[in-house]
């Protein structure tokens, strides 16, 4: 059996992550592929922290708040550095 090692981007970096995870039955047969997109906020080296949104703390009334997931690092199938030229 090949082991895939995935090399996990600096954080801060806007990645995007495809990954793998269990349905409402929590069993290998119902596997859900899930897609996010954010910015790499922590690796614990067992789970990454990707943020979704974050507010400008310059910005009037801004607490400096912010939201994402936590994803197992067993459970990703790709992740990759977002390229702002690519958008545009």
């Amino acid at each position: 059996m090949k082991v895939m090692t995935l090399t996990i981007p600096a954080l801060g970096s806007a990645v995007y992550v495809l990954y793998l995870e269990p349905g409402p039955s929590k069993t290998l047969v119902d596997l859900a592929e899930k897609e996010t997109l954010g910015w790499l906020n922590n690796d614990t080296g067992k789970d990454i922290y990707i943020q979704h949104h974050k507010t400008v703390d310059s910005f009037p009334n801004s607490h400096g708040s912010a939201n994402g997931t936590s994803i197992p690092i067993s459970s990703i199938v790709k992740i990759c550095v977002v390229d702002k030229r690519e958008s545009e």
